[in-house]
């Protein structure tokens, strides 16, 4: 009987272990989400400061040549023609990719998921589960 117990025991550590690992994952989180605080304190003069300076050529830049932003996942491939390939994966909702090429080949999974920029203009979305494929030029 005590053999069984020492087992139950071994598994209850091993329990215990694996549980303070995540604990020691969530006090990550928390010492990151206490060091945002402090980082947003200081950096916030900073930002502002740095953020007058930065308004300025602002306006002179021109948007990216294609902006994704994912409200639902979604595949999506993004490369130069006949070259080098940027992204090819699974994205998820509310991610966000911004990329400034001449000539970029685009593929999506699903076209509904993704609310797509080209040269600063919307393009209509296509169906649920629908796959877009079509080029964006630099203007």
């Amino acid at each position: 009987m005590h053999g069984g117990d020492d087992t139950t025991t071994a598994k209850s550590a091993s329990s215990a272990s694996s549980g303070t690992s995540a604990d020691g994952s969530g006090s990550s989180s928390s010492a990151t989400t206490a060091g945002s605080p402090s980082a947003t304190t200081a950096g916030s003069p900073s930002a502002t400061t740095a953020g007058s300076p930065s308004a300025s050529p602002s306006p002179t830049k021109r948007p990216p040549t294609l902006d994704l932003r994912l409200s639902g996942d979604s595949y999506v491939m993004v490369r130069v023609p006949g070259g080098h390939t940027f992204l090819d994966k699974v994205m998820h909702k509310g991610d966000h990719r911004s990329f400034a090429q001449r000539t970029l080949v685009v593929v999506l999974g699903n076209a509904a998921a993704v609310e797509v920029r080209v040269n600063g203009k919307l393009r209509p979305r296509g169906g649920r589960g629908q796959v877009a494929s079509f080029l964006a030029k630099r203007k």
